[in-house]
């Protein structure tokens, strides 16, 4: 299938070149064709478009823990080899909430460390251009909820080498005016380290787990506590978005509503 789609992104791009000689075609590297072609050789002014969108989020791409990641690393960097680093660029999916909210994930995942991890590895690979799908996550997005996510992504653009912790302690300082709410952020990724997607399905296997559940309780009752802190409207506004967020990790993803008998959940 790769040979198949690059021979015909190769056509394509001859043929633009009829009227747009600089002009530049990509080869979707996506679900068929993230093997690498093993015959046909990209033309002129073809590029390779990598989106590995069913890669775990839980781990940097390049988490020698991960075997789903390792997969992906294996495909991509033998692609490189075919285009060059020079000619290839990336399409993730860190921010697409149409890709976790169909998985009944509810949420960007918050994973600072795995984020890096994947924008450090691409930067090392000499990857020249990283893009991301944020589909859904615009304003209705960020009115039922908090997540740093969207900040830290552009924040490691800029910077990949800056301090992550650094990072959502300023942006917590600013949007919830208390560095409490970073307490909160530093258990949700050790929380969503064991509920996450991976392979295009939401593994929740733990979410039931007691360590799942004494990190998301603690969390939930430090939100709880910034939330009485909180005075100001707009603050305490945020800091309420911050409690619904927290709290949906208890909600079991194969029942349409709340699991009771989850330890540590009360409903009110």
């Amino acid at each position: 299938m790769s040979d198949s789609v690059l021979w015909f992104s190769s056509e394509m791009a001859k043929t633009l070149h009829q009227v747009r000689p600089q002009a530049k075609f990509a080869f979707l590297s996506y679900l068929s064709t993230w093997e690498p072609p093993k015959h046909v050789k990209p033309s002129q002014g073809l590029i390779l478009e990598w989106a590995p969108m069913e890669q775990s989020f839980a781990h940097a791409l390049d988490d020698p823990t991960s075997p789903t990641n390792a997969r992906f690393r294996n495909y991509f960097e033998a692609n490189l080899e075919i285009f060059g680093p020079a000619n290839s660029q990336v399409l993730g999916y860190w921010l697409d909430d149409t890709l976790f909210s169909r998985l009944y994930f509810g949420k960007l995942p918050y994973s600072p460390d795995a984020l890096k991890g994947d924008l450090a590895y691409y930067h090392r690979m000499g990857v020249p251009a990283i893009t991301t799908f944020g589909v859904i996550s615009g304003r209705d997005y960020f009115l039922s909820h908090a997540s740093p996510a969207v900040f830290l992504y552009p924040s490691l653009l800029w910077d990949i080498g800056v301090d992550t912790h650094d990072l959502v302690r300023g942006f917590c300082r600013d949007y919830f005016g208390s560095e409490v709410a970073a307490r909160v952020y530093d258990i949700l990724a050790e929380a969503d380290k064991m509920v996450f997607v991976e392979g295009h399905e939401l593994h929740a296997g733990r979410v039931k787990d007691r360590e799942f559940v004494e990190a998301v309780s603690k969390a939930l009752r430090l939100a709880h506590d910034l939330l009485d802190s909180q005075s100001d409207p707009v603050r305490k506004a945020r800091a309420a978005k911050l409690v619904s967020e927290v709290s949906s990790r208890f909600i079991s993803p194969t029942q349409p509503h709340v699991d009771e008998h989850i330890p540590g959940w009360h409903r009110h």
